[in-house]
């Protein structure tokens, strides 16, 4: 089903690839035509709260300021409307995949090898762990990543950016609940979702300091050494915070 009409030179799709609610829905904002500038690699580690800006605009020049996914489990179009304010681009489209299911949409695929970056937004790392890990999305996302296409999340998006990632499978978990109990029931790791250079043996964590997560990521880290004999690196972001870094590994620090 489409539905078509224009703001002022900015024209607005919606569409959803099937009519079911668990289906994948692609809303556009900007040009509904395809480009194909030459991309950049750059990588955009944001730890929630408020969106930095100066990274969304570094990220939008590395895409050759093409078409941007943000790539998200439930629909909501705020993110992709303060991204599009942000600066100049082709188009800011929002792809909503919000089950298993829906991840295997060929639609889904398609949409994403098209983009000249991809941004994950907040939410529930668990969703995107169950719908989306070893999937099409997961596929797409790590070709994207080798062809140097720019790649970011926050909140949820980039607690599964690490090569670790805390799924959240059984809920959250505090520091105080994990530093006295290492092997608490709801501390679910995993690995092998994205393949991202300079993020080998890396576990990330957003909202550092405003949620006192040190204690747990230094269990996390603890925990990856105890199960799978690797010196795993923890890296926290904070809210209004992004560590953003190119393919060469050169980093920086953006935001408070």
């Amino acid at each position: 089903m489409f539905y078509l009409s224009f703001l002022s030179l900015v024209s607005f799709l919606t569409f959803s690839f099937s009519g079911f609610a668990q289906e994948s829905k692609h809303v556009i904002f900007g040009d509904v035509r395809d480009v194909s500038p030459r991309t950049t690699a750059l990588f955009v580690l944001m730890g929630g709260g408020d969106l930095d800006q100066a990274s969304l605009r570094q990220m939008i020049q590395s895409s050759g300021r093409g078409d941007i996914v943000v790539l998200r489990a439930v629909e909501d179009q705020w993110l992709s409307q303060e991204i599009y304010k942000v600066g100049t681009m082709n188009s800011v489209h929002t792809l909503t995949v919000p089950s298993r299911e829906a991840a295997f949409e060929k639609n889904v695929f398609e949409t994403l090898m098209k983009a000249e970056a991809v941004f994950i937004a907040g939410g529930d790392q668990a969703r995107y762990h169950n719908y989306w890990k070893d999937t099409p999305v997961s596929e797409a996302l790590n070709a994207l990543v080798r062809r140097q296409v720019p790649i970011g999340g926050t909140s949820a998006g980039l607690a599964i950016l690490g090569d670790y990632y805390f799924s959240a499978l059984q809920g959250s978990v505090s520091a105080a609940e994990v530093l006295m109990e290492p092997h608490h029931e709801r501390i679910s790791l995993h690995t092998d979702f994205l393949k991202i250079p300079h993020l080998s043996k890396v576990i990330t964590d957003s909202h550092f300091q405003e949620r006192d997560r040190m204690g747990r990521l230094l269990a996390f880290t603890a925990r990856l050494n105890f199960e799978y004999g690797v010196v795993v690196h923890g890296l926290g972001v904070n809210e209004g915070t992004s560590y953003v870094f190119d393919g060469h590994g050169k980093s920086w620090v953006n935001g408070r």
